[in-house]
């Protein structure tokens, strides 16, 4: 499939933005999966806070297609 050609934090990008509509790179993307695994692992309660330091603006085409399933 398209999805799995493209690599992992393309596809996170690509969930966050057409899930969540946040447009997010690729690091950004990584970040978010990250604290949110962090916060499972923490637990109810707890805060987990990280920087949303990269928009898609490289990667727009790439996210653009695989929401068409080009």
């Amino acid at each position: 499939s398209t999805l799995q050609r493209h690599s992992f934090p393309t596809r996170r990008s690509s969930d966050l933005l057409h899930n969540d509509g946040l447009y997010l790179g690729a690091s950004t993307a990584l970040n978010v999966v990250a604290a949110k695994e962090l916060a499972v692992k923490l637990g109810k309660g707890s805060r987990v806070v990280t920087i949303l330091c990269d928009g898609a603006y490289r990667c727009g085409l790439v996210l653009a297609c695989l929401r068409m399933g080009s």
